[in-house]
């Protein structure tokens, strides 16, 4: 189940009509769908376990990730505070 990604004009941010060439953290484009991609959900599940239920602040979270091996989109295990906190806003009480 996706959400269908048109290339008309509309609201850049709308679910229904999203137009952004990359996809938040947590969805890829499959089929002009917004899917759900397997193996980033379990870091933004990570992501919020560390900061809901471990107090970690997001530059711990951050250093966690690199730590554990977590690799970001561009292939690296340097994450920035800045992504772990969209991630975070993304996915808060929602996984």
């Amino acid at each position: 189940m996706g959400v269908r990604v048109q290339t008309q004009a509309g609201r850049i941010t709308n679910p229904n009509n999203y137009r952004v060439r990359n996809p938040p953290y947590g969805f890829r484009i499959q089929d002009g769908h917004l899917i759900i991609n397997k193996s980033e959900i379990r870091i933004c599940r990570l992501v919020a376990e560390l900061i809901e239920r471990q107090g970690f602040s997001k530059i711990a979270v951050a250093r966690e990730l690199g730590a554990r091996g977590c690799k970001n989109r561009i292939g690296s295990t340097k994450w920035d505070h800045g992504t772990v906190l969209n991630i975070f806003e993304r996915w808060k009480n929602k996984l």
